[in-house]
């Protein structure tokens, strides 16, 4: 507060001066310079303030729209992952549930031991089937079948047990 009483006190003189310059000005003069004082201040608003506001609006609008077709993209991207991964997942269950049909059909589905859903290198879909004790005819029927389905055998390991005409079988099928 005193600094400003002591900045008033030293302008008082030049107001001083301006008061006299004004009172020495013709009437039409005054207004004119009264009109100046309300209208300079409403174009520095404008210019200064308003139009620089509306033109960061605009710009940001602008980013707006872009980030908004960004996120649809993004969107659509995300989506046709998590299509593909479900077509994948129900291809896998398509495949299990073929193998376990034609396991049943040929009546070798008792002697599955385990039966696991695998993906190759080259990300095929593909199933580990082990068999223990299975008839021999029973195990050839179903990698017939298999076969038949059109579904590729990429491994068959068939190995001789106590019993004669039965063998433990441990096959890769692919799904093609």
């Amino acid at each position: 507060m005193r600094l400003l009483q002591a900045y008033l006190k030293q302008l008082e003189p030049q107001l001083q001066t301006l008061k006299e310059r004004y009172a020495k000005l013709e009437q039409r003069e005054q207004r004119l310079l009264q009109g100046l004082v309300v209208v300079l201040p409403c174009f520095m608003f404008i210019f200064f303030y308003w139009q620089p506001m509306q033109h960061r609006l605009a710009q940001l609008e602008k980013s707006n729209i872009v980030l908004a077709k960004n996120v649809a993209e993004a969107r659509l991207i995300a989506y046709q992952i998590m299509e593909k991964s479900q077509s994948k997942s129900q291809a896998q269950e398509s495949l299990m549930a073929q193998v376990e049909q034609l396991a049943a059909k040929t009546k070798v589905r008792t002697s599955i031991v385990s039966l696991k859903p695998q993906l190759g290198l080259d990300g095929s879909k593909r199933i580990h089937i082990r068999f223990q004790k299975v008839a021999y005819a029973g195990a050839i029927h179903f990698l017939h079948a298999l076969a038949e389905q059109g579904l590729a055998l990429e491994q068959v390991k068939v190995s001789a047990t106590e019993k004669k005409a039965f063998v433990d079988v441990n096959v890769w099928v692919i799904q093609p």
